[in-house]
């Protein structure tokens, strides 16, 4: 759990900025994606 918890906020915080509101959810989707694989 923390670790999933830890590589969702680490890919939002690294990918995604103030200006990005309309891309958050495409990364945020893109990060679940990878943590199920």
């Amino acid at each position: 759990m923390w670790k999933h918890a830890s590589q969702q906020l680490y890919c939002v915080r690294t990918r995604c900025t103030q200006e990005d509101k309309d891309k958050m959810e495409t990364v945020i989707g893109d990060c679940n994606k990878r943590n199920l694989d």
